[in-house]
Parts: structure tokens; sequence; C-alpha cells
């Protein structure tokens, strides 16, 4: 009920699962204030956040709904995103603000610029000079 989980949020140290979460898309984390976006939570065991190095971050969760990379990621498949983990890494999986839109797609740097890219060969690459990486996938789950 609401009181229990009002309890396990604001108390998440007397568990072994960590709360995380669940938005409806990509665009809800447009602000740095989603919480009026979240629709419900997964619960994550902490040991496995901390293999991820992943223990204090701040997470969210969502399924996906579009196809930039596909066929890694399905529309249906859930992701687990860092908040925290904002630093670019070769070959992660990034969210980035361009524009105002939240996009899922990899990231690789060249001198001086990014080259954003994308699994679904229907989706153009292209590159720029400044990217907001808003946050980077951890998981992904997807049903089989």
């Amino acid at each position: 009920n609401d009181r229990e989980l009002d309890r396990a949020l604001s108390d998440q140290n007397r568990y072994a699962f960590k709360l995380v979460p669940m938005i409806k898309s990509l665009q809800d984390l447009k602000e740095e204030n989603y919480a009026p976006c979240i629709t419900s939570y997964l619960a994550l065991q902490k040991a496995e956040l901390h293999k991820a190095g992943a223990a204090g971050d701040e997470l969210v969760a969502l399924v996906m709904a579009e196809p930039t990379l596909e066929p890694t990621i399905k529309p249906g498949d859930t992701l687990i995103i860092s908040l925290t983990q904002r630093q670019f890494a070769q070959g992660g999986i990034f969210v980035v603000n361009l524009d105002g839109t939240q996009l899922l797609c990899r990231l690789n740097k060249l001198p001086g610029r990014f080259r954003i890219t994308f699994d679904n060969p229907q989706i153009k690459d292209f590159e720029s000079e400044d990217v907001d990486i808003r946050g980077r996938v951890l998981w992904l789950s997807q049903a089989v």
C-alpha cells in the first residue's frame, strides 16, 4: 500500500533492494524533476547494483518505445539508466539531450566532436561538437 511504499522509499538502507522509479518515456528526463512522471517502481538487489558500480547512483527504469537502437534494444525492452553516470565512456549507450529532445544512442569521440550513432540502419548517424549526456544505460531486460 502507499504507506508501506513511502516507508520503503524513505528508509531504503533497511532493505536488500533498492526501489527504482519507472517512468513512461525518455522525454520524461527532459526536466531534472521527473517525479511527476513516475508510474511505478522496480526492486533491484543492492548487491547487483554494487557489482555494477551503481550502488549510490540515481537510477530510473523505463520500457523502451523508440526503435533507435533496434535490433539491440527493441520497443518493449526494459532499461535501467543511471542519471549519475554522465561522463563519456567509449561504446556506452547513453541518453543525450539534443535541443530539448532526449535520444537513446551510442557515442563515439572524435577530435573536437562526438559521433552519435544508432543501431537502427533507418536512422542516420550524425556528429555534434557538444553533447549533453543525461545518463548511461546500465541494464537491458528483454522478453524471450
